[in-house]
């Protein structure tokens, strides 16, 4: 079973976005299982993101991608797929006894750093594969690196030494805010975020084809992109885009940030309708919920030292993403067409101590607060029930 943001023709699985899921159940007893994958290599990518390579067990040796493994639900290790082109089996759990066990694999890393082609399940004799399991509601995330969660468990150093030797470590997408709303219900999701993406701003660009955004154009355009390859990756291009059953935006503060704005709601209500528009091209009338900051967040926080001297685009961050994103909605029909507006305050409220990550981006503890604001929301719009708490 796998859970991503495209369905590919064939018979490859390909990660693309954080937080792709490979779910399956074998059923033992198995000495060991392995998946034959690879992350295309790509001369420009692996410089760009070279000094990335953290040292600590379970980074790829050579820039590529990250990915969780879980045991019956439990995360039991993780795996770092190297930048190639020639596919390599990783042994993803061992001494498997008899019995049915459940194995999950996430893809935890940012897009920019490559994404995962998945070859096959490798399997001892004597063990098999069984039907997968029944298939979960699905939620879909936008957003910039709050919700790939990048370095969100390192310290708040603004040293890029530091920073680029361990931004790999200190990142998780299992652990990002949208990974704990997924959870709070018990349901799938798929993450298309992308650091320094926005939704007029281009973000990050490693070549004429490896660009964060500006987010609508990402969103169509990147159903299985490789920021990894260049010209090379219209051949990982194919597929169909998923149904989900709620798409949730978290999206402007890198725009703000930037400059645009203070105070140009109708360039920003043009693009956020653009977002929306592009959406409901693919998905007509699944439940939209676009988000916007109440009270103090890690970007607007005085304490951010990354973003001092920005103080106003930091204070409109509490008042334009909201009108932006009002706006827009009303001229697409508001709450009867499915777009729903609502803001957001972390619970409890952000603490500059504990709650900032590196480079003064969003801290893990930070996440939780994040989620708890959200998870509210999801429930009155989509009527589920919690079975978990964060």
């Amino acid at each position: 079973q796998f859970v991503g943001r495209c369905i590919v023709a064939g018979t490859d699985l390909e990660y693309s976005c954080s937080s792709s899921l490979l779910r399956f159940i074998v059923s033992g007893p198995a000495s060991a299982v392995g998946i034959t994958v690879f992350s295309p290599a790509d001369g420009g990518r692996a410089k760009k993101m070279h000094a990335m390579n953290a040292s600590t067990n379970g980074t790829p040796e050579k820039a590529g991608a990250l990915m969780n493994i879980y045991v019956n639900g439990t995360r039991t290790g993780k795996i770092g797929v190297e930048a190639c082109d020639t596919p390599k089996q990783y042994i993803i759990a061992e001494g498997l006894g008899d019995g049915d066990t459940l194995i999950e694999v996430t893809k935890v890393s940012e897009p920019a750093w490559g994404m995962v082609v998945v070859k096959g399940i490798n399997l001892p004799d004597g063990a098999t594969l069984k039907d997968a399991p029944p298939a979960k509601r699905v939620i879909e995330f936008l957003g910039d690196s709050d919700t790939t969660a990048i370095g969100s468990m390192g310290p708040p150093t603004l040293n890029m030494f530091v920073a680029l030797k361990n931004m790999m470590a200190w990142s998780d997408t299992d652990r990002s805010w949208a990974a704990h709303v997924a959870r709070s219900f018990g349901v799938d999701h798929i993450n298309t975020a992308a650091g320094g993406i926005g939704l007029m701003l281009t973000g990050d660009k490693y070549g004429p084809l490896q660009k964060a955004g500006p987010s609508p154009e990402h969103y169509e355009d990147r159903l299985c992109f490789n920021w990894g390859l260049g010209s090379k990756g219209d051949r990982y291009s194919v597929g169909d885009m998923p149904e989900v059953d709620l798409v949730v935006i978290w999206l402007g503060q890198n725009d703000l940030i930037a400059g645009v704005g203070p105070g140009n709601i109708a360039k920003g209500t043009k693009a956020y309708r653009a977002q929306l528009e592009v959406i409901r091209r693919h998905r007509p009338t699944t439940p939209v919920l676009c988000l916007y900051p109440l009270g103090l967040i890690h970007t607007s926080h005085s304490s951010n030292r990354l973003l001092k001297g920005k103080v106003k685009r930091q204070a409109a961050l509490a008042t334009d993403i909201k009108e932006w994103a009002e706006a827009a909605a009303a001229e697409l029909g508001g709450e009867k067409a499915g777009l729903y507006v609502r803001g957001v305050a972390m619970e409890p409220a952000f603490d500059p101590e504990q709650d900032f990550g590196l480079m003064y981006e969003i801290g893990h503890k930070a996440q939780l607060k994040w989620a708890r604001g959200v998870v509210p929301h999801v429930k009155a719009i989509m009527g589920w029930d919690v079975v978990e708490g964060c």
